[in-house]
């Protein structure tokens, strides 16, 4: 449980393992910042997304779940 954010997460080496959409049989590591801001990387695939918002405002990460289905 992330204490900060106060929702489920996995961490291993200081990264999230998974990400906040569904990545199955990948090796997803990442981390989300404030105000939504966030980066995650499929080793497997090679393919990294980032999202860095030009408005601060609270952990909204709805733009990286729907950059989700186009990137994987």
């Amino acid at each position: 449980m992330d204490e900060l954010f106060g929702g489920p997460s996995a961490k291993s080496l200081g990264f999230l393992i998974g990400a906040p959409w569904p990545a199955e049989g990948r090796t997803v590591i990442g981390w989300g910042g404030s105000g939504g801001n966030g980066v995650f990387t499929d080793v497997e695939s090679r393919t990294v997304v980032a999202v860095s918002k030009n408005r601060f405002g609270t952990g909204d990460f709805t733009t990286m779940q729907k950059l989700a289905p186009i990137v994987t």
